[in-house]
């Protein structure tokens, strides 16, 4: 019988308490009752892991073992749309009070972010499960809604298993609240001056170090002066001569005056109460998130007693501070614009971007909102078909120009995929007379795993060129695309190249670009046949009916935002045309 145990604060003396009497019981995960708990936990559980003194779960699940190390393949289970509807009903969704209005869509965000930690616990039962069946192991530590969704993700037979703790939610939470309420209060009243006066700016940034943005506050400065928000210490302005011309300041450094800083105090008790009423049934990990609304739109509401942009241009889509500072912003008249800087390649639905809320958000182009996010985004807000955000004007411009029949392939999960490798051999044994650039992403390219694979894809193949070159380069010196999951593959397709999806994970469950046809190549031989069939006119690479993948209108992403802002576009569209 094989014994996991769950940890918690509330499980962790009677791991501890095993480990002292010699039982080497097995760790499947980590669900700490507060977040802030979880660095401790953390290293509490790698010492005994170190020490031999727990096992690690995964030792059983070998077929998991990519998710350690590349987190984001988690998504290719498919774990939160098979869930989604068990969430939202457990999480009573649809019984939400109407007294919380304004945070009912910062709950849903919340509870998205929140659960989906939990989904590799969930695959990590069913493969013991599947494995050992209800009999062979059990679970215990685990926390009450882990447990109810393994009943639905897995089915029921399966609980028999598995034990949940019990642990007095409503008393702590009620802690909680009124610890949240209390820091709150003090950081309010540290805020309060006799009088603001606040600045008026044409773009306040959140700022993250991307240099992709740095284009963009280049690009519409003539509007006004521009504000940048330093998101975290880490990300510091600090070093860049380019930005010297800009304002900088930290988001808590807002202000209140004597009036503001009152209503503020009496919002954060009113709303706080509400909250606790609302949610004190809800797990401590989650109602700490909940309680902690009212103080993050505090924190919004100072900011923009000082500083009052018209635009605010943020790249937080997966934290709820978007959704709240939306609503702070209409209160001194600015526009929340946002941008959806991924594509939802691994899975349909990723939980982080379930609900999102800007006044305006740019994304690549409209089929993934059409098909699957508008249900849960928000109804006012306009989305805006931009195409990718990390080409520069030049890269644009250098696009218009003739490509050679040289093929790029574009690896990051599938890194260690054996029929990646094949696909790779295979192309460089059809077009021998063809360069293969081979770009491996920069997380991978420097590790063993990475060095092993491009050695394997070279081995024996002259024509197979390993490059470190920017990808907007390496668009101009190539006429075709594969990519494993990736928004390289609509990048390269709005960008002139005859793009294609490799699909070779046998447990990626649902995936957009499979519904349109043509897109996607599943072997070496179907590769070389698209290549073929292009060139000898056969089967034409069908562009048109992908135009709602990402824009292809040929306008330069700054000119749309330039438009959106008031300000005049720098060029004209421009189509980019495909050759064979």
């Amino acid at each position: 019988m094989i014994h996991a145990i769950s940890v918690s604060e509330a499980s962790l003396p009677g791991l501890l308490l095993r480990t002292a009497f010699g039982k080497k019981p097995y760790v499947i995960g980590i669900e700490p009752l507060f977040p802030r708990t979880r660095p401790f936990l953390e290293r509490v559980v790698k010492h005994l892991t170190k020490s031999g003194k727990v096992h690690d779960i995964i030792d059983l699940c070998p077929e998991l073992v990519p998710i350690i190390h590349y987190h984001s393949r988690i998504l290719f289970h498919n774990v939160f749309e098979e869930t989604e509807k068990w969430q939202n009903k457990y999480f009573k969704f649809d019984k939400l009070n109407t007294s919380i209005n304004e945070y009912m869509f910062c709950y849903k965000q919340l509870t998205c972010n929140y659960f989906k930690d939990k989904h590799f616990i969930l695959l990590k039962i069913k493969s013991l499960y599947q494995k050992l069946g209800k009999d062979g192991f059990i679970v215990t530590g685990l926390s009450e809604d882990t447990r109810s969704a393994a009943g639905d993700f897995i089915g029921e037979d399966c609980l028999s298993a598995l034990s949940h703790q019990r642990f007095p939610w409503r008393m702590t939470n009620i802690l909680i609240g009124v610890a949240v309420v209390g820091i709150s209060t003090a950081w309010v009243i540290g805020r309060l001056r006799a009088k603001v006066d606040p600045k008026s700016y044409f773009l306040c940034a959140d700022y993250i170090e991307d240099r992709r943005d740095f284009r963009l506050y280049h690009e519409v400065a003539e509007g006004g002066p521009v504000l940048l928000a330093e998101r975290h210490s880490s990300w510091t302005v600090r070093g860049h001569e380019e930005l010297n011309s800009y304002d900088v300041c930290q988001p808590k450094d807002g202000l209140f005056d004597l009036l503001g800083g009152l209503k503020t105090l009496g919002m954060i008790f009113r709303d706080g109460l509400k909250l606790l009423m609302g949610f004190n049934d809800r797990p401590p990990a989650l109602f700490y998130q909940i309680a902690t609304l009212p103080f993050r739109r505090a924190v919004l509401r100072g900011f923009f007693n000082r500083f009052h942009p018209s635009y605010h241009w943020s790249r937080d889509d997966y934290n709820v501070e978007h959704i709240l500072r939306r609503q702070e912003l209409h209160r001194v008249g600015g526009t929340a614009l946002g941008i959806n800087h991924g594509y939802s390649h691994y899975s349909n639905f990723y939980p982080m971007w379930r609900y999102i809320s800007f006044d305006r958000f740019y994304v690549f182009g409209r089929a993934q909102y059409d098909r699957y996010t508008h249900q849960t985004w928000a109804k006012d807000m306009v989305i805006v078909p931009s195409g990718t955000f990390g080409a520069s004007r030049q890269d644009y411009r250098s696009a218009h120009e003739p490509k050679p029949k040289d093929i790029a392939v574009f690896v990051a999960p599938f890194i260690d995929n054996p029929e990646m490798i094949r696909l790779v051999r295979g192309l460089a044994e059809a077009f021998i007379d063809r360069k293969i650039l081979l770009q491996v992403k920069g997380t991978f390219v420097d590790t063993d795993v990475g060095k092993d694979f491009v050695r394997q894809c070279q081995d024996g193949m002259a024509n197979v060129v390993h490059t470190r070159d920017r990808l907007f380069d390496i668009f101009t010196q190539a006429r075709y695309a594969f990519s494993d999951p990736s928004t390289v593959v609509v990048e390269a397709m709005q960008f002139g190249l005859f793009s294609f999806m490799t699909d070779l994970c046998p447990y990626q469950k649902v995936s957009l670009h499979r519904e349109f046809p043509g897109l996607c190549v599943n072997s070496p031989g179907m590769a070389v046949t698209k290549i073929k069939s292009i060139e000898d006119g056969s089967q034409p690479y069908p562009l048109e009916s992908y135009r709602d993948l990402v824009d292809l209108s040929g306008r330069v992403l700054f000119d749309i935002v330039r438009s959106d802002m008031g300000l005049v576009p720098l060029e004209k569209e421009r189509p980019f045309l495909m050759s064979s």
